[in-house]
């Protein structure tokens, strides 16, 4: 069995008009639930093997704030581009990729790339992921290259404005 969050970055902030959008920081409720949203994920019992996240600064600071809570070490956090600017197949290329040793992934990304992801993995998920957000999904497989083919299960949804939408399923 594979378990795969999918998470959204944080509350990011729009108060400097001349920053890229990929360098814009979290804001202090960002911050706030990441951390809520990891403490959230603990209490099901969640726990990264790999965090892999868009290079994105809203992305990053959300994954090294909840690595932090795991007590996953920052150095260790994979990033990659196409978390960023890829569309569904190359996310799914990403995970694919994913060593067999690993058993749990945390995946910090963007909408609306994260949210059509979790559709084209769980048929049955059929939400929008929302800022902080997470879809927990179990896979039913022994390596991440069968993602496509293997039997899926939306084994969480945490919003952190309500915490827990559904969870253990």
């Amino acid at each position: 069995m594979k378990y795969l969050y999918l998470i959204r970055h944080a509350k990011a902030s729009w108060e400097d008009a001349n920053l890229q959008d990929f360098d814009r920081p979290l804001t202090p409720v960002g911050e706030e639930d990441a951390k809520t949203m990891a403490l959230a994920l603990k209490k099901q019992k969640a726990k990264p093997d790999l965090i892999i996240a868009s290079p994105a600064l809203r992305s990053i600071k959300t994954a090294e704030i909840m690595a932090e809570e795991f007590s996953y070490p920052l150095k260790k956090i994979k990033t990659e581009m196409l978390i960023y600017n890829g569309g569904v197949e190359d996310m799914v290329e990403l995970i694919k990729h994913i060593d067999s040793k690993i058993n749990t992934a945390f995946y910090f990304g963007h909408n609306p790339s994260l949210t059509w992801l979790t559709h084209y993995l769980c048929d049955s998920a059929k939400m929008n992921i929302p800022t902080c957000g997470v879809v927990g999904i179990s896979f039913n497989m022994k390596t991440w290259p069968h993602i496509s083919d293997a039997e899926t299960k939306l084994i969480t949804f945490l919003h952190p404005d309500h915490e827990q939408i559904t969870g253990a399923l």
